[in-house]
């Protein structure tokens, strides 16, 4: 018989464990499906499928040990139909139209009726292929997935297979009488394609290819084989039973899997490649005449061109057909030697394994379904890695044979005492290579141990499954806390022990299912791991574990620790940090006061003081202290309000790192005279932070935003007399600006240092005495403005400079105050007289715009104090005239809103003698010095204003 076979892919399965028990689609609020699925596998006792993960090729198993399976297999197993998995079922069946259709295909395929349409069609999407026979076509009789139509030749009848992505087809040619028939010297298809170019290469291998260039279908070379002998038969049968294998006289006979089929050619059967084209709108196969006309030639006779989808992947190398492709043909996967042809096979499959990476592999197995064997005598055959396949791969052009992974002894499928079945094959180590690189694919081959033993010889199904069972390595602990939460130092106290200290983590594992957290805690001087507790809480949950009073006996400082473990595998350990337990208050502050300079100094010695100490709360004739001021190395100094004449009192407390409060210590009580407290004030940041700067007792006192001051004169040297102060801050610098008898000085706070006063009015070339300062930051440089002699004059220092001063023109004849700030970099200068505002802005480095007067309709009747600043786009102007402070914004567009009433919105802080401003994220900071209490209140970006509060408070 010759057959002639086209588009086909054959569903088989892959030997299998019993199938597992399904899991239900319903969900339940906060579980996971492989939670479902870990439950019920540990209920039952039975693996149970996540049916969530299932595709075509692939499920995923959760086993009652705790553990999953993968199983990927080369061919699709499933499609879904009404969103429900069916398994799929080429057995054809009638359509309401009249053409065959596959109960159950991944792919629309429909096969001929009968009559003169197509004889087959396969689509993927909007692309189509569709073969026609020559001539009308008779009715089909079905047997399962195959239709076959009688007698289109006299002699000759065609098979069509129907497969689950694809179709083979074969013309069967009965005798040698209908071999003669001249129609069979070439066999001539209609063609039709839709979005695809088809095309043949030199070896016959056939493709339908996308716009794209991708192949959407293919076929390998079509061949064409005799049907073996039945002389061949028996010999092979009597071989068999003479084996050492056999198993006495009474043996049963072999099962016969030599003789050649409509689908597969026999052991013995000669066998041909034809020479396949396409002729514009024609696929045509030229059958080998010496065999359709060969005197030996055993009827049938099967000729066989085919093609599928693209999804399957495997294919076999023939050594007697060297340059012949085998590409997902729809035979079985022969390996081994077989010596009544001197041939010998390989089979190759490309497995998926995109769904490996990163888990961590318990157990790998590569299986598929023995289906013949030469005899019931054992004989090796092994795995192996190989390079990858593609539809080119032949046995001249097959891929390196890499790495031998295992090998099986085996014989299944002869006959009874050796029936068809399983093989597995060990590749844990591989799988675990391939998971930890993250490999998408893998290539792995079958070929027999002695390839010139007959016995070795085998068919395998051309599916095949690779399963892992794996666990994922649980996620790395995230969301570290304690309560109480540590300090920002890192200190828990005496009063935030009483509930004992929590570790708390969230706890997850890609595989979900419970999780146990393993906290630790050691000793942070002495080191050591000293303490390990556990929590177990469901993946994706908050592992709260308190630690036991026993472990926190001392007070030093801890260091903890977590990770996940799931039982199988453990996530690396997080760190959470240290923390310092202080059990011990810290001593009563001392408290020192200097009336004459109004500065207050507060000290607590001990071993429970000193650096231990964050903050000094303080009071003035008050059983309440509400005055806040940060220590810096156990000590703070702070400049008192002015109270008026009277005697006081001053309450203090120290509170340490750890939120411990000290007794109280109540000051024996000062008398107050009229003295001053800060007069002038400034600010500026810095990569140090914020910077404070005030002026007391005409001396310079410097501190960090909200801490202690001191006075800076024992690193700057002496400068009395001081009567204003100006910052800016550049990068790590700390720019400062002193007005003292008429001449500014200028020095500069390093990060840890400082450079002493220098003559910043000679270095500019000199002045009239100077009455008023103000600076601004211009890029890296810095503006400096002097009012003198009734004028006001600019210079801008650069890092190696000072330029010389110039005299601004155009200025008012009163100048009451001038304020600088910078916006969006450049600086802007206003300049209060009488009552009335004008503003300047710098075009470049000596160059201003001429002064304007503010377009507002309602001056203010004096202006006492000044302050601007810059908020992105817009300059910010306050001043403060007749006990109230006003606010007024130039826009981005130049124009300015009315003066508004500043005070009548956040509170009266006093009669206001200087104010500043200091930009803060989107809106500015407004400080003011009244009655001689420093207050701020601060104006956002939508235009709402703070309520005034004393600096010191937090």
């Amino acid at each position: 018989m010759l057959a002639l076979t086209g588009l086909c892919v054959s569903l088989t399965p892959a030997h299998a464990a019993p199938a597992p028990t399904a899991l239900a689609a319903a969900d339940v609020k906060g579980v996971t499906p492989e939670q479902r699925a870990q439950d019920s596998a540990r209920a039952s006792g039975q693996p149970v499928e996540i049916l969530e993960k299932r595709t075509e090729d692939a499920r995923t198993l959760a086993n009652p040990s705790g553990t999953f399976t993968l199983e990927r297999h080369t061919s699709p197993k499933w499609v879904k139909r009404g969103g429900k998995w069916v398994d799929l079922d080429a057995s054809l069946q009638v359509s309401a139209s009249g053409v065959l259709t596959p109960k159950a295909s991944l792919l629309p395929l429909s096969l001929s009726g009968g009559g003169t349409g197509p004889l087959v069609s396969l689509a993927d999407g909007d692309k189509e292929i569709s073969l026609t026979w020559p001539q009308a076509l008779p009715k089909p009789r079905i047997s399962g997935d195959t239709a076959t139509y009688p007698e289109v030749l006299p002699g000759v009848d065609l098979k069509v297979r129907a497969g689950i992505e694809g179709f083979s087809q074969v013309l069967e040619v009965k005798s040698a009488e209908a071999a003669a028939n001249p129609k069979l010297a070439e066999i001539g298809f209609g063609l039709k394609a839709k979005n695809l170019t088809v095309a043949a290469d030199g070896h016959g291998n056939l493709t339908a290819k996308d716009a794209a260039g991708q192949i959407v279908f293919g076929g390998p070379t079509p061949t064409m084989w005799e049907s073996t002998p039945t002389a061949g038969q028996q010999k092979i049968a009597s071989l068999a039973r003479s084996a050492p294998a056999a198993q006495g006289a009474d043996a049963p006979a072999a099962k016969d899997g030599s003789a050649s089929t409509a689908w597969e050619p026999g052991l013995n059967a000669k066998q041909a490649a034809m020479a396949t084209r396409v002729d514009g709108s024609t696929l045509k196969v030229v059958p080998d005449q010496k065999m359709l006309r060969g005197k030996d030639t055993v009827f049938p006779v099967f000729i066989d061109p085919w093609m599928s989808g693209g999804r399957i992947a495997w294919t076999r190398v023939y050594k007697k057909f060297q340059d012949t492709a085998f590409w997902n043909k729809n035979e079985l996967a022969r390996v081994g030697y077989e010596n009544e042809t001197n041939g010998l096979s390989r089979s190759l499959f490309r497995m998926d394994t995109a769904g490996f990476a990163g888990k961590n592999v318990i157990r790998g197995t590569f299986s598929t379904q023995l289906e013949w064997s030469w005899s019931c005598q054992a004989r090796p055959v092994q795995l192996w890695s190989t390079g990858a396949i593609n539809s080119g791969t032949t046995w001249r052009n097959q891929p390196a044979w890499a790495q031998h992974l295992a090998t099986v002894n085996t014989a299944k499928g002869w006959g009874p005492n050796c029936p068809a079945g399983g093989v597995e094959f060990d590749v844990t180590n591989k799988m675990r290579e391939v998971a930890a690189a993250g490999w998408s694919e893998v290539t792995l081959g079958l070929k027999a141990e002695n390839e010139s033993d007959t016995h070795g010889w085998k068919k395998f199904l051309n599916s095949a499954t690779l399963s892992i069972e794996y666990n994922q390595t649980p996620n790395t602990p995230g969301e570290l806390h304690m309560t109480p939460q540590p300090t920002s130092h890192g200190y828990i106290g005496k009063t935030n022990l009483a509930d004992g200290v929590h570790l708390r983590a969230r706890i997850s594992d890609p595989d979900s299912g419970n999780v146990t957290a393993r906290f630790r805690v050691h000793y942070v001087d002495r080191g050591g791991w000293f303490n390990e507790g556990t929590v177990s809480v469901p993946s994706g949950g908050i592992a709260d574990f308190r630690l036991p009073d026993g472990w926190l006996p001392w007070d030093e400082s801890y260091a903890w620790e977590v990770q996940a473990d799931d039982g199988t595998s453990a996530s690396r350990w997080e760190g959470g940090g240290r923390f310092t337990v202080k059990r011990t208050a810290p001593p009563a502050p001392k408290v020192d006061i200097d009336p004459d300079k109004g500065i207050a100094t507060f000290t607590a010695e001990g071993p429970e003081g000193g650096d231990h100490v964050q903050t000094y709360r303080f009071g003035i004739n008050t059983d309440q202290p509400t005055r806040r001021v940060e220590a810096w190395h156990g000590k703070a100094t702070v400049l008192l309000p002015k109270m008026g004449e009277g005697r006081y009192e001053i309450k203090a407390y120290a509170t340490d790192k750890a939120g411990n409060d000290s007794s109280a210590t109540l000051n024996s009580g000062i008398q107050w005279d009229d003295n001053n407290t800060a007069t002038s004030l400034a600010d500026a940041t810095t990569t140090q932070g914020g910077h404070m700067v005030a002026v007391a007792s005409g001396r310079v006192w410097h501190g960090f935003t909200g801490g202690s001051v001191q006075d800076t004169a024992s690193e700057t040297g002496e400068l009395p007399n001081v009567e204003q102060v100006a910052t800016i801050g550049t990068d790590s610098q700390l720019h400062v600006l002193a007005l003292a008898d008429g001449k500014i000085h200028h020095a500069v706070r390093l990060p840890t240092t400082w450079q002493r006063w220098g003559d910043a009015t000679a270095a500019a070339g000199g002045l009239p005495p100077v009455t008023q300062i103000a600076a601004a930051q211009d890029g890296w440089n810095m503006v400096i403005a002097a009012v003198a002699d009734g004028k006001v004059y600019l210079t801008t220092r650069y890092p190696d400079r000072l330029d010389p001063w110039r005299l601004v023109p155009g200025t008012p004849a009163q100048i009451d105050q001038i304020t600088l700030a910078s916006v969006n970099s450049q600086p802007n200068m206003a300049i209060l007289s009488e009552g009335r505002a004008h503003h300047s802005a710098q075009i470049a480095p000596g160059n201003w715009h001429p002064f304007a007067q503010l377009p507002i309709a309602s001056p203010l009747a004096s202006i006492e104090a000044s302050a601007s600043t810059g908020t992105g786009a817009e300059f910010q102007l306050a001043a403060a005239s007749e006990g109230r402070i006003y606010h007024t914004t130039r826009r981005a567009d130049g124009n300015w809103t009315v003066w508004g009433d500043v005070t009548a919105v956040v509170g009266d802080p006093g009669y206001t003698r200087k104010l500043l401003g200091t930009p803060v994220g989107d809106g500015f900071r407004l400080t003011a010095i009244a009655n001689g209490t420093i207050s701020q209140t601060t104006r956002a970006a939508n235009g709402n204003w703070s309520g005034w509060k004393d600096i010191y408070q937090p």
